[in-house]
């Protein structure tokens, strides 16, 4: 039987896919962010999946990489996963903060029960914003 799962980050310039089989990870894809970063994640990871012939209904969990990171780039993972969780109840997410090795994780996750919680992010610095007067 085969555990596949989903490693994101896209909190930095240089965003990560990871197809993650039997808590190893089986295939990478590294891309730099541009403007358009929704369109940008969401086009590759379908890709990504389609490579593999992955169907997102196969996945069991995702580890999503939730900050410190810019804004809008944590927010499209966040926002992703906890949509995933709404869509696919058997699907288990993993929240990651801070310094990672995503092999350490991967390994733990395999050992340890996941955590099924709604994620939230953790950013480099307050958003700014305007105040409403």
């Amino acid at each position: 039987m085969k555990d596949f799962g989903l490693f994101i980050n896209t909190s930095q310039k240089e965003n990560q896919i990871f197809l993650i089989n039997n808590f190893k990870i089986a295939e990478k894809l590294t891309y730099i962010a541009s403007d358009n970063l929704e369109n940008q994640f969401f086009e590759n990871l379908k890709r990504f999946l389609e490579k593999n012939r992955i169907k997102f209904t196969d996945l069991k969990f995702l580890v999503v990489f939730c900050g410190p990171g810019g804004f809008t780039g944590t927010r499209i993972a966040i926002s992703f996963a906890n949509t995933a969780k709404l869509s696919i109840p058997k699907l288990n997410i993993f929240d990651l903060y801070d310094d990672y090795s995503v092999q350490s994780i991967i390994e733990r996750i395999g050992k340890e029960p996941l955590k099924n919680q709604i994620l939230t992010a953790k950013y480099y610095k307050e958003p700014s914003i305007t105040k409403m007067s």
